[in-house]
C-alpha cells in the first residue's frame, strides 16, 4: 500500500510537517510506503496554462497522487480556511483526469491556537468531496496548541495525541483496504 502525504504549508519545519511526520512513522510501522509530495514550486493555476500538459511541479504532484492508494493531507488553518497553496494544488490536480476521484483521503491539521483547524477541515472537506474524493469523517485529528504538543526536534510530547495519530492512521489503512476490496 502506498500513501502520499501532502502538507499544505510551505514552511519546512511547520507544525503540520511535524504532524505529518508523526503520522508517517505510524504508517511505516504498519508496513505502508509513504511518499511526501511537495506543494513548493507550483505555479498559480491559470487557465491559459491548462493545455493538457502540466508544468513540472504540477506533473510531479499529479503523478504521485495517481500512484497512491490513499492520500494524507496535513494543513494549517489560514484565515478560517485552507491555505492558498492547498487550494491552488486542488485546482491543478482536479484537471482531467481528476487525481482526487475515488481516492481515500484523511485530512488533519494542527494550529498554535485552540481551534485545531476545524474550519480548515470543513473547507477542505467541501473542496475534496465535490471532486469525488472519499474523505474519512472520523476520527478527526485536529490538534490545538501545537507549541505544547511538539518538542524542539518535532517529536510528539503528548502521548494522548500519539494515541490519536495511531487511531487515525489505523482507520486510514483499514478504509483503503475496505475500499480496494483487500482483506485486512
Amino acid at each position: 500500500m502506498k500513501i502520499v502525504s501532502i502538507v499544505a504549508s510551505l514552511r519546512q519545519d511547520s507544525w503540520n510537517h511535524r504532524l505529518s511526520r508523526a503520522a508517517t512513522e505510524v504508517l511505516k510501522g504498519k508496513g505502508v510506503e509513504v511518499e511526501e509530495a511537495s506543494l513548493a514550486g507550483l505555479p498559480l493555476f491559470n487557465g491559459d496554462l491548462d493545455d493538457g500538459t502540466f508544468p513540472g511541479p504540477v506533473a510531479a504532484l499529479r503523478d504521485a497522487m495517481r500512484s497512491a492508494d490513499g492520500l494524507l493531507v496535513a494543513s494549517p488553518e489560514y484565515n478560517h480556511s485552507i491555505p492558498a497553496v492547498m487550494k491552488n494544488a486542488i485546482e491543478w490536480t482536479c484537471r482531467p483526469p481528476n487525481c482526487w476521484t475515488n481516492k481515500v483521503v484523511f485530512g488533519m491539521g494542527t494550529t498554535p491556537g485552540r481551534s485545531g483547524g476545524i474550519r480548515m477541515h470543513l473547507h477542505l472537506s467541501d473542496c475534496l468531496q465535490c471532486e469525488g474524493a472519499w474523505l474519512i469523517p472520523r476520527p478527526m485529528l485536529l490538534v490545538p496548541n501545537a507549541a505544547s504538543v511538539f518538542g524542539q526536534n518535532g517529536e510528539l510530547l503528548d502521548p494522548a495525541v500519539g494515541d490519536q495519530v495511531e487511531e487515525a492512521m489505523t482507520v486510514l489503512v483499514e478504509t483503503i483496504n475496505t475500499m480496494s476490496g483487500a482483506k485486512a
